[in-house]
């Protein structure tokens, strides 16, 4: 059953692929831990979990607000 659409990203390989090429998951419940993100398919090419594909730009832009909103909680908590 595929549940996804879109690009999925290889965690090993970094290929990506479109969901329909992903192969279904052998033994998900061998693979995964309790509160990671379940996978989206298995790599075709080298059989590793594949997750859906991030925008690279969109998680950039939220690491550098995460970072700043830190260093600004930082400086609030900073006494002399």
């Amino acid at each position: 059953m595929k549940a996804f659409t879109g690009k999925h990203t290889c965690e090993n390989c970094g290929e990506t692929f479109d969901a329909r090429l992903l192969h279904d998951i052998e033994d998900l419940e061998k693979r995964i831990s309790p509160g990671e993100i379940v996978p989206s398919g298995q790599c075709p090419d080298c059989g590793t979990v594949c997750h859906i594909a991030k925008d690279k730009e969109a998680i950039d832009a939220m690491h550098v607000a995460i970072r700043d909103m830190d260093f600004a909680e930082q400086e609030d908590n900073f006494t002399i």
